[in-house]
């Protein structure tokens, strides 16, 4: 896949009957190639908007978290890994984060879990794209879950909080590892 709309669809593919992705597809219709942000973000808008409205917005959110999966290079992970080796506790960790700007370098501890905040959407799609559906936030809760699972080599637990797109003034997600 060559680019997020794509992942998007092919997700929906992955993820919902063939009957489901086929109605969809026909009625979005097809992406030209090299889309801009801006076609990507109103395809994937009428995407998650036609996928909500036949199966409900738990099954758009779980289109997007792969797709963050997928947006994670592995050279971040990489990098991750060998500042999690390097570090001596969880919150030594979150400081290398913080410091080399991975994960919003806005990441704290509360309670034993890991709470990341970013002030701004790092995503130029949604900047692009006029009331996109907050489902497409799963994808950033996606990217911190294949960011935390990679470092810790065990499954971590995202849960979103608040977003910019449900109308904060930050996205707040938190993580849990133990």
């Amino acid at each position: 896949m060559s680019n997020k709309a794509e992942r998007v669809l092919n997700s929906i593919k992955n993820n919902c009957s063939i009957e489901i992705y086929e109605d969809i597809a026909l009625k979005v219709g097809e992406l030209y190639e090299k889309p801009s942000i801006a076609k990507q973000g109103k395809y994937i808008k009428a995407l998650l908007e036609e996928l909500s409205n036949r199966c409900g917005i738990e099954t758009a959110e779980k289109i997007m978290r792969p797709c963050g999966h997928q947006c994670l290079s592995d050279k971040t992970i990489k990098t991750v890994k060998a500042l999690y080796e390097k570090s001596d506790s969880a919150l030594e960790f979150l400081k290398l984060l913080n410091d080399n700007h991975i994960g919003g370098g806005n990441l704290h501890m509360k309670d034993n879990k890991i709470i990341g905040v970013y002030d701004m959407c790092y995503c130029g799609i949604p900047k692009a794209t006029e009331s996109m559906p907050t489902a497409y936030c799963e994808c950033s809760a996606g990217w911190l879950e294949k960011l935390f699972s990679s470092a810790f080599e065990k499954e971590v637990t995202v849960k979103k909080i608040d977003t910019i797109l449900k109308g904060a003034d930050k996205c707040t997600f938190e993580i849990s590892y133990l």
